[in-house]
Formats: structure tokens, C-alpha cells, sequence
């Protein structure tokens, strides 16, 4: 009597299908941190506000994120040190928006977007509205498999009930071109 409860009947077994590393591509990569990525505080350095309202945050004066740029070797045109990432053009890209109250308080801003120090390019801005800059980046300026931090800093910020506000942050990071 108990064999009889101990038979079963199991489902036939299959192979498991091939299994291939999931590796991203060196040569083609790219990344954009939007404020919405599930991921996203996991990048915050400092000056970006929670929580998330709708698809931006508020930044303070000085907005910073870091990227892991991964390793790039073999890609470049020319011999390059290893720590150097390949001559494929990036792009620094942002997505930001200055609101009509703070334009009201700070008027007219000027922003520079940073690259692991370096300032980039400097703007003005002369009205209240979302705006979008992209420029590329000298490759010297990134390194290949390491942490490259990217930024803006805003000359003027607007406060209210003791906080500070620069801009609204709603994507940074690097694009090819």
C-alpha cells in the first residue's frame, strides 16, 4: 500500500536552453540616468532631491551623478593607454527645466556642465522653460573602466521654507554621436 502513494508521476525533464553572458558592448555604449529609472538614487552623488514628481526632481546648486564606464579595450582607432576609453564619441546630455517660480525669484540663470571637474560649457538662460543641452566630450576627459562623474551648477538658487533650489533634473548622462 504505500509504494502505491509513493509512485508519481513527474513531468519529462528538458535540457536547460544555452546559456550566453549578457555582456554590453563597449564599443556602443551609452547611458542616461532619467530621474523615473527605477536605479536612478542609486547614481545620486549629491544635490538632487527626493522624492520623484512626476518625471523630474529638484536639484539643488550643484546637481552630480556617477556613471561606471566600462572597460573599452581594443576599440580605439590608435594606440591609446588602457586607461583611456576608445575615441567613440560621447556626448555629456541633459534634460532640465527651470519653473516659472523660480525664474520669478532668481531671474535670468547661467549654468555649467561638468565632467569629473572639468566645466564643459557655461549658458545663460533667459527664460522659464525646459530646455535640453548636448555637447560632446573630449575622450581624454573619460576613463575607461572607472566611476566619471557628471554635473551642472547653477549660479543662482532660489529658496523657500529652508531648502534651496537650483533646477528641475529630469535626465543626465553620456550619448553617442
Amino acid at each position: 500500500m504505500l509504494t502505491l502513494c509513493a509512485c508519481k508521476r513527474y513531468p519529462e525533464s528538458y535540457a536547460p536552453p544555452p546559456q550566453r553572458p549578457n555582456f554590453e558592448d563597449p564599443a556602443r555604449w551609452e547611458r542616461v540616468i532619467h530621474m523615473t529609472d527605477v536605479d536612478a538614487p542609486d547614481h545620486f552623488v549629491a544635490d538632487i532631491a527626493d522624492p520623484l514628481a512626476a518625471n523630474w526632481r529638484w536639484s539643488g546648486k550643484r546637481p552630480m551623478v556617477h556613471l561606471d564606464v566600462p572597460a573599452q579595450e581594443g576599440l580605439a582607432q590608435a594606440p591609446l593607454p588602457q586607461t583611456q576609453m576608445s575615441r567613440t564619441k560621447l556626448a555629456y546630455h541633459i534634460e532640465f527645466a527651470i519653473p516659472q517660480e523660480t525664474f520669478r525669484s532668481t531671474g535670468p540663470v547661467t549654468l555649467t556642465f561638468l565632467v569629473d571637474g572639468h566645466a564643459l560649457d557655461v549658458r545663460r538662460y533667459d527664460a522659464a522653460s525646459p530646455y535640453q543641452f548636448e555637447k560632446d566630450v573630449p575622450p581624454e576627459w573619460i576613463s575607461s573602466g572607472g566611476d566619471l562623474r557628471l554635473g551642472a551648477e547653477i549660479d543662482k538658487v532660489f529658496s523657500s521654507q529652508g531648502r534651496t533650489y537650483g533646477f528641475l533634473l529630469i535626465a543626465i548622462g553620456l550619448k553617442r554621436n
